[in-house]
């Protein structure tokens, strides 16, 4: 792996560490049935009570840090509640812990340990930072009739962990350990979660603590249950800040693809949000130096800006995941990935006469496009497209080529690309630039153009562009390199609309080009069967696998296709000249890689 992608400036999250399908661990003696003495558990109406008299405490001895917020009430009527700890105004980074969800394991004693020691801590520096920026929501009892019957079940017989929309499949029935109930959500217990942490825009992690052996178990997605390499990077290094306290199979994070309907893989697969299961040992058998609890909060508060949130307020039902380290381990399916194809359509930009090829040159008789031939600004050969947006005083501004690749389209393009940012591009924020790809039913050259801010319905069209975001500034120009995606499953953005979502890396391999460098970028879009969820995205840059999504539903009808590629500039505030070039261009079925130049054929 390249140290240039290494180090990203998007986040601080650690890069992810192998993820081990394992067996599930064996519970110790007490988990889902009586108080056991030897790990000294209350009796469940006195742990209950316990733990109220301890909120109630914390309610007077930190008014100013502790809100008590309702969300519902159980099978039982007995409230729901979850505590807000930390800044009082609402926007800034939250995080979620939850507590007890089976009330037979003793959690609740953990969440409690970690409100205790934030709150002991409270004018330390550090801890007092986080706490005026950031909200902490802690829900000590998910499952407070399970608590005080000391079961692993609600009072209706449901394993609320099993009871969440995500790869929810139905049980054995009410007398087995983890029925999941008739339907997902069945319980006012998981109905009052999701109502409570649906709107929450800016929550950023999310920790569901158990109690068996020490742990980590990261969220998965999809109908096989794989782990996101955002959230396998996420988990790396919570587990790293807590000492690699998960020591279950040499240390790495478990992964449970045969369990279905998990609190943690709902609010990763419907709210964009990371999240894990913290499985702990009883406090008796763990060294305090070992102690994960405080360490994982404090992980967790100090991240909670870095990781980006799930910022679409309506998630899709399907949604692809991101699988890159997966696919870098295993040479067969990079074998695939890079298999050559036929080359549809090359151009090295070395006459004027090369623009005849598209059908639409945006920008040209305003002299916005060019053919230059200044070494300085030429890859190979004699010439190199540049691409200008103008200063056009505060209104948008581009210029463009668009390709037609037949009427009849294809179902697996590979574009590819050099590309150079200018030494001085800065376009201030939101643009678009680098190369696309396109779908679309038809034979309408234009078809999916001008619908931003809308989904795709996926008889239609879809589109995907690999391009800079500069996450509101706080990256250089011209911003990571991320696909700018519109398809039938996206998710919609707050204010309503269905804006290009931005699929990328994990936060830590995220790359920012350099401005006057040339960069190889070759992307992969392969459709799927109208019926699967079983399309493709893959980037390389400068032959190196960048990203690799899988489970797309590009489509939903036979006829939408592969038809157009597309080179850009566009900046949607333009307030001064900047331009990128484009030179060695190549549109193939197969693998391209660095190497293939325009004049060349791949075999």
């Amino acid at each position: 792996m390249s140290t240039r992608f290494a180090c990203a400036a998007i986040g601080c999250w650690l890069v992810g560490v192998p993820v081990a399908q394992v067996p599930t661990p064996p519970l110790p003696p007490g988990t889902g049935g009586p108080a056991d003495e030897r790990h000294g558990l209350d009796d469940g109406p006195t742990a209950y009570a316990r733990l109220l008299e301890k909120v109630g405490g914390w309610q007077r001895e930190h008014h100013d840090l502790v809100r008590r917020v309702e969300i519902g009430t159980s099978v039982q009527g007995r409230p729901l509640f979850v505590l807000r700890i930390g800044a009082r105004d609402d926007g800034a980074p939250e995080v979620y812990v939850g507590a007890a969800i089976h009330g037979g394991e003793g959690s609740e004693l953990d969440a409690i340990a970690m409100v205790d020691e934030l709150l002991e801590r409270a004018t330390e520096p550090t801890v007092a930072r986080l706490l005026a920026g950031r909200v902490l929501w802690v829900q000590p009892v998910v499952n407070p009739d399970g608590l005080v019957a000391r079961q692993r079940k609600n009072a209706n017989g449901v394993d609320l962990n099993r009871n969440f929309a995500a790869r929810w499949q139905p049980g054995r029935g009410p007398e087995s350990r983890d029925h999941p109930g008739s339907a997902p959500f069945s319980e006012p217990e998981t109905r009052a979660l999701r109502e409570f942490l649906e709107p929450r825009l800016h929550l950023r992690a999310y920790l569901d603590l158990h109690r068996s052996v020490d742990a980590l178990i990261p969220a998965q997605r999809g109908p096989d249950g794989v782990v996101d390499d955002v959230v396998a990077s996420a988990g790396a290094a919570l587990n790293a800040a807590t000492g690699n306290y998960s020591r279950v199979n040499e240390g790495r994070l478990l992964h449970f693809p045969t369990m279905h309907g998990l609190s943690v893989d709902w609010v990763w697969a419907e709210l964009g949000v990371v999240a894990f299961t913290m499985e702990t040992a009883w406090r008796g058998a763990t060294a305090a130096a070992h102690d994960p609890r405080w360490p994982a909060l404090l992980h967790l508060l100090e991240r909670a800006a870095d990781q980006t949130p799930g910022r679409n307020e309506v998630a899709a039902l399907h949604y692809p995941v991101l699988v890159t380290e997966d696919t870098r381990r295993d040479e067969g399916e990079l074998a695939r990935l890079t298999r050559p194809g036929t080359v549809l359509f090359a151009d090295d930009f070395e006459s004027d006469a090369s623009l005849a090829s598209y059908f639409e040159v945006g920008g040209q008789r305003e002299g916005r496009v060019r053919i230059v031939h200044d070494p300085a600004l030429v890859h190979g050969g004699t010439g190199a497209l540049q691409l200008t947006s103008t200063d056009s005083g505060g209104r948008s501004c581009g210029s463009s080529a668009v390709l037609w690749l037949g009427d009849e389209g294809h179902d697996c393009v590979h574009l590819r690309c050099w590309m150079r940012y200018a030494d001085d591009y800065d376009q201030g924020n939101l643009h678009h630039t680098g190369g696309s790809l396109a779908g679309v039913a038809g034979t309408d050259k234009w078809a999916g153009m001008g619908t931003a801010g809308l989904r795709p319905a996926g008889d239609d069209h879809f589109s995907t562009r690999v391009e800079g975001w500069r996450d509101w500034q706080r990256l250089p120009a011209p911003g990571a390199l991320h696909c700018y995606t519109y398809w039938m499953d996206m998710r919609r953005d707050r204010d309503g609309h269905y804006w290009g979502n931005l699929l990328g890396p994990a936060a830590a391999e995220a790359f920012v080009p350099a401005r006057g460098a040339w960069h190889c970028v070759e992307q992969r879009v392969a459709v799927n069967a109208p019926d699967r969820a079983d399309g493709e995205l893959a980037v390389w840059i400068d032959g190196h696998l960048y990203l690799h999504y899988r489970g797309f539903r590009w489509r939903s009808s036979e006829a939408v296709h592969i038809k157009r590629a597309t080179l850009m500039v566009y900046v949607h505030e333009a307030r001064r000249d900047n331009r990128v070039c484009y030179d060695d261009l190549v549109v193939s079925t197969g693998y391209i890689g660095t190497g293939a130049g325009a004049g060349e054929r791949v075999k």
